[in-house]
């Protein structure tokens, strides 16, 4: 059932009703202790989050790989594993666990970043692979070893994930591999009971508003803000939009101006960032006006008032004088990324930055089977800290999935799509890539009792060609 036609097998006596009311929702954050950075030190080494990221996924392919490859004999001796890199006997069959490192030519190099910066423009690759110099390394706390052989190649891998894998080391000290093991989808807790349909809820999700003192969609922005106050459109256009009990802003709210492109084409450290206030100004007119009627949240994106490293810091609410008024009721600032659960759905999901750098290492698959791919890895940002700038935490790696959502949405993409998958163990997810809103004008709406979703475009000339 599309949200056009839902209104339809709501209550008909909506139509004669002065006023409509949203429904409530419970809402919750989860997780928000590991991604809410209270005291910022940055003494410690990258090399602890490895570690623990090793440590806490290990067990977890340890279990799988013991189901897939107990049993298996070679040449009358049993396949066993070797606990470390170390233990590894030349010739004999065995399975391995290690952080996988992808040893690319033209991933970001800090030192020839410095380079870049006195001696000529930076560029930035598209793709940090290429078709014939790609090593892929496993390590962990004792040793690495180069891995080969058709199998590894078949496989996407990114620096980072955690894999198991099953082989042999050959005479020039690499490791043939024969097969691979991933951690697989982790646990997910049950779903709540189906919502009635006459009472059918709607969480939309918007990204990439981009606003800047040039907006030219200013119109189109001005057009989603009137929809989700109910002030456009016909009664039952009223009534289907009343049903949108939660708008969440999957960051990029502000927009790159054509100054600040320039001033990124060639880092000097020297020169002093004008900043502008009138889009931060233009946002808080916005969520001011929204936030009247809808419960909102605001994520931050790569282009947002917030710290580069992941997990991004919530938007600090003194850039909002207007909106911040509604902080507590119906504005809620959080994390990039965040878990979030809404009646009992929980939502996972980021401004695009952890899947955009994963796509960098592929010409081959699309952004929700790499979003597919975080989920088997159970990690959410595993190019992170080597290619995705994130904070050095030292106590635990937060990006590691604990369990598997049931909606995750990643903002800021090239086009709208959706994907549900289903896992060995009964998960079932909804994967989602949400449309830059000031180039398709679209927002996407999910059913809360069925998890369907589509698409909603906001266009003046389809207006003005009506008038």
């Amino acid at each position: 059932m599309s949200f056009e036609d839902d209104y339809s097998s709501g209550d008909l006596n909506d139509i004669n009703k002065p006023y409509l009311t949203r429904e409530n929702v419970q809402l919750s954050f989860l997780y928000q202790e590991d991604y809410i950075i209270k005291k910022r030190t940055y003494q410690q080494q990258y090399a602890n989050i490895y570690f623990l990221r090793l440590v806490h996924i290990r067990p977890k392919i340890v279990h799988k790989a013991q189901e897939k490859w107990d049993g298996i004999f070679v040449k009358k001796k049993k396949v066993k594993r070797a606990s470390r890199l170390l233990d590894i006997v030349h010739g004999e069959i065995c399975w391995i666990i290690g952080t996988v490192y992808i040893d690319a030519p033209l991933k970001p190099n800090i030192l020839k970043d410095i380079k870049k910066d006195y001696w000529m423009i930076s560029s930035t690759n598209e793709k940090y692979i290429d078709s014939t110099n790609n090593d892929v390394i496993l390590e962990d706390e004792y040793g690495r070893i180069r891995l080969v052989g058709p199998k590894i190649l078949q496989e996407f891998l990114v620096t980072g994930c955690v894999i198991g894998v099953l082989g042999f080391e050959t005479r020039n000290g690499n490791f043939q591999v024969i097969d691979i093991c991933f951690p697989e989808l982790p646990y997910q807790s049950l779903i709540p009971k189906e919502i009635d349909t006459k009472t059918n809820k709607y969480v939309a999700f918007v990204s990439g508003l981009n606003i800047t003192d040039k907006t030219c969609n200013s119109l189109t922005l001005l057009l989603l803000s009137e929809y989700l106050t109910g002030e456009i459109g016909g009664r039952k256009d009223q009534i289907a939009s009343s049903q949108i009990v939660q708008f969440i802003i999957a960051g990029n709210s502000i927009g790159s101006s054509k100054n600040n492109n320039e001033f990124d084409k060639k880092k000097t450290y020297n020169n002093t960032f004008t900043y502008n206030p009138i889009p931060i100004k233009m946002l808080d007119t916005f969520l001011s006006n929204i936030c009247v009627t809808t419960s909102t949240i605001l994520m931050p994106g790569e282009s947002d008032p917030s710290n580069v490293l992941l997990p991004q810091q919530p938007i600090h609410f003194s850039m909002l004088p207007n909106a911040k008024h509604y902080f507590g009721s119906t504005l809620t600032i959080c994390t990039n990324p965040a878990w979030i659960e809404i009646d009992g759905i929980k939502f996972f999901g980021s401004s695009g930055q952890t899947i955009n750098d994963i796509y960098k290492y592929t010409d081959k698959i699309d952004k929700l089977t790499i979003m597919e791919y975080t989920l088997r890895w159970q990690h959410c940002a595993p190019t992170a800290p080597d290619t995705l700038w994130c904070y050095p935490f030292s106590e635990k790696d937060p990006f590691v999935m604990l369990e598997a959502p049931h909606v995750y949405f990643l903002g800021n993409q090239e086009k709208f799509d959706t994907k549900f998958i289903e896992g060995e163990n009964g998960q079932k997810i909804r994967l989602i890539t949400l449309p830059v809103f000031s180039e398709t004008g679209s927002i996407v709406l999910l059913n809360l009792s069925t998890l369907e979703c589509e698409q909603v475009k906001f266009s003046i000339h389809s207006i003005m060609s009506n008038v």
